[in-house]
This record gives C-alpha cells, structure tokens and sequence, in this order.
C-alpha cells in the first residue's frame, strides 16, 4: 500500500518539475495565467505533502506508544474518516459543474456511474445496517456515492433532452422538405 502511495505522489512531482507549459505561450497574459497555475500546483503539491507526513508520523507515534486499540488510534481514524469525507467532496465537484455549465456528458461514462453508484449503494447498506461500522468509516463512501448518483441523474437528463431536441429537429426538417412527386397542379 504504502508504495503505490509513494509511486503516486512521484506523478505530479515529475510534472511539477519538469513542465514548462508557460514557455510556449506567445501572450503576456497566458504566461502569467500558466505561471500562476503552476506555482498554486507546487503549493497544493506541497501541502498534501506535509499532510501525509505528518499523518503518518502522528499515526505510527500513537500506535507505537498507546496500541493499536487505543482510544487515541480510534480518534485518529475518526479524524482522518472525516478529513477523507471532505475530501472526496471535491472529487466530482469540477465534473457536476462541467456537465451543468455544458448540458450534457462529455467524455464521462454513463455506464461506468451506472455500475459505480448501485455498487456504492449496496457497499453503504452492508457497512451501515450489516456491519455496523462508524460514522467516519463510511462518510466518505456516502459522499461519492451521492455525487456519483447526483451526477448519473444529471447525465440521463441531459442525454434524453438532447434526443428529445433531435427528434424535434428531424420532424421539423422532413416538414420544411416539398414532396418528392408532385402532382400535375404544381406542375
């Protein structure tokens, strides 16, 4: 676990370092926009850093002194459950606000969300009523899910709106078309 955790943050530090996207750009203000960018990417990339640091130190110091069952490891993983539904508040945020502004899915799948929010669904069923696990256990799966039905229901509407507008259109256009035969009257 821990190295695809590690294998993870070499991705955007490789970009990070490496990219230089503002140094094509032939206008002034792109430049400043790119470099802006850039440096709030090594900000962010620098704070997720320090949390995870910090997070793992916290939790390898608490267990290693109190224990694995510790009250103090039992509150750290209802932090941190927390924490994780927050941040999984900000996973489908920047897609739902795409599919509203452009009406319509893009390059997102329907079937993937169609098999991800039951799946979802069914997960929070067996962790709330079967398993009976905390609240901070499951929240973040609450969130996702949500969203993800939230976004599935934003999809079909569109996506039936859209055909509904083409046939609208098809109809419209057979009616604006004369007759291939006519009769001897027009002629």
């Amino acid at each position: 676990m821990v190295g695809v955790y590690v294998m993870f943050f070499g991705v955007p530090l490789l970009y990070i370092l490496f990219s230089n996207d503002y140094e094509g750009s032939k206008s002034a203000l792109d430049i400043k926009r790119r470099r802006k960018s850039h440096l709030i990417m090594k900000f962010l990339y620098f704070l997720i850093m320090c949390y995870t640091i910090s997070v793992v130190a916290i939790s390898c110091f608490s267990i290693s002194i109190q224990g694995v069952c510790s009250n103090i490891a039992r509150n750290l993983g209802h932090v941190l459950g927390f924490f994780s539904g927050c941040f999984v508040l900000f996973q489908w945020l920047p897609q739902i606000y795409s599919t509203y502004k452009f009406k319509g899915s893009g390059s997102i799948s329907i079937i993937t969300l169609s098999i991800q929010a039951p799946g979802g669904i069914i997960n929070l069923i067996f962790m709330i009523f079967i398993s009976k696990e905390q609240f901070s256990t499951w929240v973040s799966i609450f969130v996702n899910t949500s969203q993800a039905l939230i976004l599935l229901s934003m999809l079909i509407f569109y996506n039936y709106k859209s055909k509904l507008k083409k046939k609208k259109e098809q109809k419209k256009e057979l009616s604006d078309h004369k007759p291939l035969l006519s009769t001897e009257e027009e002629i």
